[in-house]
């Protein structure tokens, strides 16, 4: 089972909580100036946010098929991030992580190494997952460094997607939990 809270060496990661959605906004839009190297940092409304903490299954963890999990990453008492990721997705014994958020002056810290690093512990605890998957853009030279510096080293899929009249290709990359 996945805690509602745990510890790393610096980092607490905790269950967001619905009054929590404006926080989480705030994080996630603390990188839109990434927009143009990544899609995926466009603006969404309040609901969105919202239903990510919904969609969370931490007191509902024996429901069958993916189990989505959102938590909060604490520095130093303060919000620095949050990491989405989901168990058996997209299949049984696969792992997902949809998002890792750093505020930009957290980034390039050692801290975003850090919290990879304590989920894969949390994941591996679990004894029963093999690897994890994510999605990063060619575009965002950055992130990519950053994920294949963590292991992240194996491409599974290459897509090209067009956003707002600008062309992307987005890698598939995956790694072992104990790799």
């Amino acid at each position: 089972m996945i805690p509602q809270e745990w510890k790393s060496e610096n980092l607490v990661f905790s269950k967001f909580v619905k009054e929590d959605a404006g926080e989480i906004k705030d994080l996630f839009e603390s990188n839109s100036h990434l927009e143009k190297s990544d899609p995926t940092f466009g603006k969404y409304p309040f609901s969105e946010y919202e239903g990510l903490v919904a969609q969370d299954v931490t007191n509902n963890q024996e429901c069958p098929g993916p189990k989505f999990y959102l938590r909060k990453i604490s520095y130093e008492g303060a919000a620095i991030g949050y990491l989405q990721f989901e168990l058996d997705a997209p299949e049984k014994g696969q792992c997902w992580l949809p998002m890792l958020v750093l505020k930009p002056n957290n980034q390039s810290s050692g801290l975003g190494r850090e919290a990879v690093s304590s989920l894969l512990e949390k994941i591996s605890e679990l004894g029963n997952y093999v690897g994890i998957g994510l999605n990063v853009y060619s575009e965002n030279p950055k992130a990519l460094r950053f994920w294949y510096k963590n292991g992240f080293d194996k491409i599974i899929g290459v897509d090209h997607e067009t956003s707002n009249d600008k062309n992307y290709t987005c890698i598939t990359l995956w790694r072992g939990i104990h790799a």
